[in-house]
């Protein structure tokens, strides 16, 4: 993800936020490990740019 493309991402987002680019794969495969970082980014985080 190139840096134009997260700050078009974040154009209606002001609060703070980190940005974590990752293959949506890669996530759900990490994210089986409850109590992981990448289960509690799809359990509580929330999504600001997704690819149509």
């Amino acid at each position: 993800m190139s840096a134009e493309v997260i700050h078009s991402a974040r154009k209606g987002y002001h609060e703070p936020v980190d940005i974590l680019p990752c293959r949506e794969s890669v996530l759900r495969k990490r994210a089986r490990a409850i109590g992981s970082f990448a289960h509690t980014i799809l359990t509580e985080g929330v999504v600001i740019y997704e690819r149509p």
